[in-house]
């Protein structure tokens, strides 16, 4: 019945470097083997259709969850792709492990405005 709270349950993995061609049917196919994915998301390019190179996969648990990032990251499932980027999804109430800063200030630099 109330299927949809479920989504909201569980274990979210982000997944980076995915080939462009990815779609959520592959995506789990790729993930399927390491536990129940309650969700699945390729993120796609609006205009081409195509996969912007990372997606998500949620699990029923942690167990299940931390057994495919350990399988799955680093790991070259795609000939002439850079290996897979896999890792807990920051989500509320994780336990902060460390996310390294990543360098203040993207430069966008406060001009003093150009004189009058």
């Amino acid at each position: 019945h109330d299927t949809r709270e479920k989504n909201r349950e569980g274990i979210k993995l982000y997944v980076r470097n995915l080939p462009n061609d990815s779609t959520d049917d592959s995506l789990r196919a790729l993930f399927t083997e390491f536990g129940t994915i309650t969700d699945v998301k390729a993120v796609l390019e609006r205009d081409s259709g195509e996969c912007r190179g990372y997606g998500f996969v949620r699990y029923n648990t942690m167990q299940e969850a931390t057994e495919a990032v350990t399988a799955m990251h680093l790991k070259e499932a795609f000939p002439g792709q850079p290996p897979l980027n896999v890792g807990l999804a920051a989500g509320k109430g994780g336990e902060g492990k460390g996310k390294g800063g990543k360098g203040e200030g993207k430069g966008k630099g406060k001009g003093k405005g150009a004189p009058g």
